[in-house]
């Protein structure tokens, strides 16, 4: 699936985040349908939390706020367009992440290719380490 990052999310309504894996993720709304055309925070909870264990192992520092990012997208009530995480964080997590992926027999998502995602400086993004 192609994720368009300049999607415009219109009159989808800012709601607080449920998923317990991204409550307290440094933003607290989010918005449905999601940048994977999720219709539910129930649903997307279903998939991200696949991911937990390589949360739990911490493979990455960044990779719950890269998950949750894409999963429960920050909604913001006065910018209605899509804010993806910064290709920085996607690569810190893949270069965390993916030789456990690959030692389970599994690629890093399809989805998750860094490219996919902005460059800091060169277009509205969120890297927790550039605050």
């Amino acid at each position: 699936m192609a994720i368009s990052y300049g999607k415009n999310i219109g009159r989808n309504r800012c709601e607080p985040i449920i998923i317990p894996m991204c409550v307290n993720i440094g933003y607290t709304h989010t918005y449905m349908p999601n940048i994977l055309e999720m219709e539910t925070q129930q649903e997307a909870g279903l998939e991200v939390h696949q991911f937990w264990p390589l949360v739990h192992v911490n493979c990455s520092e960044d990779l719950r706020f890269f998950l949750c990012s894409i999963y429960t997208p920050i909604c913001i009530e006065e910018y209605s367009n899509y804010i993806p995480s910064c290709r920085s964080v996607c690569e810190r997590a893949r270069i965390g992440c993916e030789p456990l992926l690959l030692q389970g027999g599994f690629q890093w998502p399809e989805q998750w290719k860094c490219n996919r995602f902005p460059v800091y400086g060169n277009r509205i993004c969120m890297d927790p380490k550039k605050v």
